[in-house]
Protein backbone atom coordinates (compact mmCIF):
# COMPACT_ATOMS: atom_id res chain seq x y z
CA UNK A 1 0.00 0.00 0.00
CA UNK A 2 1.72 3.31 -1.26
CA UNK A 3 0.14 6.73 -0.14
CA UNK A 4 0.84 10.10 -2.47
CA UNK A 5 -0.01 12.76 -0.36
CA UNK A 6 -1.72 15.67 -2.99
CA UNK A 7 0.37 18.80 -1.33
CA UNK A 8 3.69 17.11 -3.33
CA UNK A 9 1.45 16.27 -6.03
CA UNK A 10 0.32 19.26 -6.43
CA UNK A 11 3.62 20.41 -7.32
CA UNK A 12 5.12 17.62 -9.44
CA UNK A 13 1.66 16.20 -11.19
CA UNK A 14 3.83 12.64 -11.56
CA UNK A 15 5.09 10.43 -9.76
CA UNK A 16 6.86 7.18 -11.21
CA UNK A 17 6.78 4.80 -9.10
CA UNK A 18 7.02 1.13 -8.61
CA UNK A 19 5.05 -1.26 -6.92
CA UNK A 20 5.26 -5.37 -6.92
CA UNK A 21 7.70 -5.23 -9.47
CA UNK A 22 5.26 -2.92 -11.61
CA UNK A 23 5.92 0.54 -13.31
CA UNK A 24 3.47 2.52 -12.39
CA UNK A 25 2.73 6.32 -12.90
CA UNK A 26 0.54 8.24 -10.28
CA UNK A 27 -1.31 11.50 -12.02
CA UNK A 28 -3.02 14.31 -10.06
CA UNK A 29 -3.97 17.48 -11.89
CA UNK A 30 -4.72 20.29 -9.84
CA UNK A 31 -6.86 22.02 -12.31
CA UNK A 32 -9.15 19.32 -12.25
CA UNK A 33 -8.73 18.13 -9.11
CA UNK A 34 -8.25 14.37 -10.75
CA UNK A 35 -5.94 11.51 -10.02
CA UNK A 36 -5.59 8.71 -11.67
CA UNK A 37 -2.83 5.70 -11.96
CA UNK A 38 -1.71 3.84 -14.39
CA UNK A 39 0.97 1.01 -16.15
CA UNK A 40 3.64 2.99 -17.10
CA UNK A 41 4.80 -0.48 -19.43
CA UNK A 42 4.43 0.65 -23.05
CA UNK A 43 5.76 -0.30 -26.11
CA UNK A 44 7.44 -3.39 -24.20
CA UNK A 45 9.29 -0.73 -21.77
CA UNK A 46 8.84 0.65 -18.81
CA UNK A 47 8.67 4.80 -19.23
CA UNK A 48 8.68 7.31 -17.56
CA UNK A 49 6.42 10.01 -17.83
CA UNK A 50 6.87 13.86 -17.25
CA UNK A 51 5.01 17.38 -17.02
CA UNK A 52 4.42 19.06 -20.67
CA UNK A 53 3.25 22.27 -18.68
CA UNK A 54 0.11 22.09 -21.22
CA UNK A 55 -2.87 22.28 -20.34
CA UNK A 56 -6.19 20.39 -22.32
CA UNK A 57 -10.05 19.82 -21.78
CA UNK A 58 -9.19 22.24 -18.19
CA UNK A 59 -6.79 19.43 -16.64
CA UNK A 60 -2.90 18.43 -17.23
CA UNK A 61 -1.58 16.67 -19.60
CA UNK A 62 2.21 14.51 -19.43
CA UNK A 63 4.13 13.09 -21.85
CA UNK A 64 6.29 9.65 -22.15
CA UNK A 65 9.85 10.30 -22.14
CA UNK A 66 10.54 7.69 -24.46
CA UNK A 67 8.43 8.55 -27.24
CA UNK A 68 7.20 12.20 -26.58
CA UNK A 69 3.54 10.67 -27.18
CA UNK A 70 1.11 12.96 -25.07
CA UNK A 71 -1.54 11.56 -22.68
CA UNK A 72 -4.52 12.68 -21.34
CA UNK A 73 -4.40 11.08 -17.56
CA UNK A 74 -8.48 11.81 -17.35
CA UNK A 75 -8.76 9.02 -20.19
CA UNK A 76 -5.52 7.33 -19.89
CA UNK A 77 -5.27 7.29 -23.67
CA UNK A 78 -2.45 8.93 -25.96
CA UNK A 79 -3.80 12.46 -27.63
CA UNK A 80 -1.51 13.10 -29.52
CA UNK A 81 2.14 11.99 -31.15
CA UNK A 82 3.85 8.35 -31.95
CA UNK A 83 1.60 6.12 -30.10
CA UNK A 84 -2.06 8.63 -30.56
CA UNK A 85 -4.85 6.38 -29.27
CA UNK A 86 -3.14 3.81 -27.69
CA UNK A 87 -4.60 3.49 -23.65
CA UNK A 88 -2.93 3.00 -20.70
CA UNK A 89 -4.49 0.21 -18.52
CA UNK A 90 -5.57 1.36 -15.00
CA UNK A 91 -4.13 0.56 -11.58
CA UNK A 92 -6.89 0.52 -8.98
CA UNK A 93 -6.47 3.77 -6.46
CA UNK A 94 -8.39 6.04 -4.43
CA UNK A 95 -8.36 9.42 -2.99
CA UNK A 96 -8.86 9.88 0.72
CA UNK A 97 -7.13 11.17 3.66
CA UNK A 98 -4.24 10.19 4.94
CA UNK A 99 -5.23 9.33 8.16
CA UNK A 100 -8.71 7.15 6.55
CA UNK A 101 -5.50 5.50 4.96
CA UNK A 102 -3.38 5.04 7.83
CA UNK A 103 -5.61 3.13 9.83
CA UNK A 104 -6.13 0.54 7.35
CA UNK A 105 -2.66 0.22 6.06
CA UNK A 106 -0.74 0.92 9.13
CA UNK A 107 2.33 -0.10 7.86
CA UNK A 108 2.19 1.34 4.35
CA UNK A 109 4.53 3.48 2.50
CA UNK A 110 4.36 7.32 2.17
CA UNK A 111 5.80 9.62 -0.75
CA UNK A 112 8.36 11.50 1.04
CA UNK A 113 8.93 15.02 1.02
CA UNK A 114 12.72 14.73 -0.04
CA UNK A 115 11.84 15.21 -3.64
CA UNK A 116 14.96 16.69 -4.20
CA UNK A 117 13.30 19.91 -5.08
CA UNK A 118 12.73 23.10 -2.73
CA UNK A 119 9.18 23.62 -2.40
CA UNK A 120 7.00 24.95 0.44
CA UNK A 121 4.71 21.31 0.26
CA UNK A 122 2.52 22.60 3.11
CA UNK A 123 1.41 25.52 0.88
CA UNK A 124 -1.67 24.98 -1.62
CA UNK A 125 -0.88 27.72 -4.48
CA UNK A 126 -3.98 26.52 -6.20
CA UNK A 127 -6.33 27.11 -3.13
CA UNK A 128 -7.60 30.16 -4.36
CA UNK A 129 -8.30 29.01 -7.91
CA UNK A 130 -9.94 25.34 -6.33
CA UNK A 131 -12.46 28.05 -4.18
CA UNK A 132 -13.73 30.31 -6.98
CA UNK A 133 -15.69 28.85 -9.94
CA UNK A 134 -13.84 29.99 -12.96
CA UNK A 135 -11.98 27.87 -14.90
CA UNK A 136 -8.76 28.46 -16.96
CA UNK A 137 -8.73 26.40 -19.71
CA UNK A 138 -12.11 25.80 -22.26
CA UNK A 139 -13.43 22.35 -22.06
CA UNK A 140 -15.60 20.37 -24.99
CA UNK A 141 -17.73 18.73 -24.75
CA UNK A 142 -19.34 21.42 -22.00
CA UNK A 143 -21.83 19.67 -19.87
CA UNK A 144 -24.09 21.63 -17.96
CA UNK A 145 -25.59 19.06 -15.35
CA UNK A 146 -23.19 19.97 -12.90
CA UNK A 147 -21.24 23.24 -12.31
CA UNK A 148 -17.90 23.44 -14.09
CA UNK A 149 -15.62 22.16 -11.11
CA UNK A 150 -18.30 19.73 -8.93
CA UNK A 151 -16.45 17.50 -7.23
CA UNK A 152 -17.42 14.10 -8.38
CA UNK A 153 -16.34 10.43 -7.68
CA UNK A 154 -15.66 8.64 -10.71
CA UNK A 155 -16.24 4.86 -10.95
CA UNK A 156 -14.98 2.36 -13.98
CA UNK A 157 -16.47 -1.08 -13.93
CA UNK A 158 -16.11 -3.88 -16.90
CA UNK A 159 -15.42 -0.55 -19.20
CA UNK A 160 -18.22 1.59 -18.30
CA UNK A 161 -17.87 4.85 -16.23
CA UNK A 162 -20.24 6.72 -13.72
CA UNK A 163 -20.21 9.87 -12.16
CA UNK A 164 -21.42 10.61 -8.86
CA UNK A 165 -21.45 14.05 -7.53
CA UNK A 166 -19.14 14.00 -4.20
CA UNK A 167 -21.66 15.69 -2.08
CA UNK A 168 -24.43 12.90 -2.49
CA UNK A 169 -22.42 10.49 -1.24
Amino acid sequence: ARFYPLEILRWHEVANDFSDGKALAVTYSPLSHSASVFYRNIVKRNVEFGVTGRVWNSHSVYYDRLTDTVWSPIWGRAIAGKLSGQVLKTAAHDMTTFGAWKKVFPKGKVLSRSTGFIRTYNKNSYQEYEESDETVAPYKPKDIRLPAKEMVVGVSVDEKQKAYPRKTI
